[in-house]
């Protein structure tokens, strides 16, 4: 065991250098504009990625600098999964953070704050794109393996991660309780969440392919298909009826950001049927 120097010459290495540099002019151009804290569980949530994040990729560097990385077992696999966590997390900021702060942060008062938001807003871009680079190009070693690794189980994590997302919206405005176009909204992204994860944990474990009768392959598709049917009609039913019709404009950002991301996991469903069909054609 020794220091190895290599780890931060390497392109994993280097990105690395990058996820710390950009991090942290992420979260210090935020606390630096609000030196007695925040006003906004977003705010909080974005800070709390940023700090994180930043201090989680010291440590996975500092680990494979000084070597010893090399005694924990499955090491490529818990860096993997961090990356993706942390690409995920960062996606939610780079999305949460301009829609919450730049419509409530006050840019049309005073310009230079709106070039600090900017700044933020773009680093914090930059390092969800440094992320999502170093994910594919640990998939790209060949050390990482298991269903969590392969196209239809990452698009799987980022389901679930989506609907998470969903439902912090959701809660934070008591969005769920207007009409039944919402609750049945609601109904469809707690549906899909629960079985997805349930598809997660009997590929992860194994235990699929001791399922009944039907091929589990044909099964997925089946979810697949009816998934993308069940969140296109939400898609549509929530900003038709709520945001036209939501109780106060206090709501319209939260609607806009339920909107936005359960569009987004309507393409991840899509995607993933078409896989699905392709995989048991």
């Amino acid at each position: 065991m020794g220091f190895n120097l290599n780890a931060v010459t390497q392109p994993n290495g280097i990105i690395q250098l990058l996820e710390v540099l950009f991090g942290c002019v992420t979260f210090s151009i935020v606390a630096a504009k609000y030196p007695f804290g925040f006003n906004s569980n977003w705010l909080v949530w974005c800070m709390f990625v940023w700090c994180f994040c930043f201090a989680a990729t010291i440590i996975f560097l500092s680990l494979e600098i000084s070597g010893l990385h090399s005694k924990i077992p499955k090491w490529e696999q818990i860096v993997f999964f961090y990356v993706v966590a942390a690409c995920l997390s960062y996606l939610t900021t780079a999305v949460i953070f301009p829609v919450y702060i730049f419509q409530k942060g006050g840019c049309s008062i005073h310009f230079e704050s709106c070039q600090y938001h900017a700044a933020a807003s773009a680093f914090a871009c930059l390092t969800f794109i440094l992320y999502a680079v170093q994910s594919f190009l640990l998939k790209g070693t060949g050390k990482v393996s298991g269903y969590v690794t392969t196209p239809p189980g990452i698009l799987k994590i980022l389901q679930a991660f989506v609907a998470c997302v969903i439902f912090g919206i959701v809660d934070q405005g008591r969005l769920y309780k207007y009409n039944e176009a919402t609750q049945w909204s609601i109904f469809v992204f707690s549906f899909c969440f629960i079985v997805t994860v349930v598809i997660l944990i009997l590929e992860s474990t194994g235990l699929s392919s001791k399922m009944g009768p039907v091929p589990f392959p044909t099964l997925t598709m089946a979810y697949s298909v009816l998934a993308v049917v069940l969140y296109l009609t939400a898609t549509v039913l929530w900003p038709v009826y709520l945001i036209r019709n939501g109780p106060n404009s206090f709501f319209k950002d939260n609607n806009i950001c339920v909107t936005f991301f359960s569009c987004l996991n309507t393409v991840l469903y899509i995607v993933d049927a078409v896989l699905s069909f392709l995989k048991c054609k």
